[in-house]
């Protein structure tokens, strides 16, 4: 959970230099572009830190590999007819 708040902190904070230059600062060319691009830059970075830091810090209790487990009773009909 606290990789979801780090993730959303870093999406944020990556556009906060471009923000200030889009209200008037002189601010480095590299931060109004990163600013410009900001739907992707704040979508991608946080995305990225989020995969890294539960790669580093697994959540507790998680599975080491996912297995999928059938529990809805459901019977695929043209299977059964097919090995009769």
């Amino acid at each position: 959970m606290h990789s979801a708040y780090a993730a959303y902190v870093t999406g944020i904070l990556i556009n906060v230099v471009g923000f200030a230059g889009a209200t008037g600062r002189t601010v480095p060319l590299v931060a109004t572009r990163i600013y410009e691009l900001s739907f992707f830059i704040g979508s991608g970075v946080p995305s990225v830190v989020y995969y890294v830091l539960n790669r580093v810090f697994p959540v507790i209790g998680a599975a080491d590999n996912f297995e999928e487990v059938d529990e809805s009773g459901y019977e695929d009909k043209r299977s059964v007819h097919a090995t009769e």
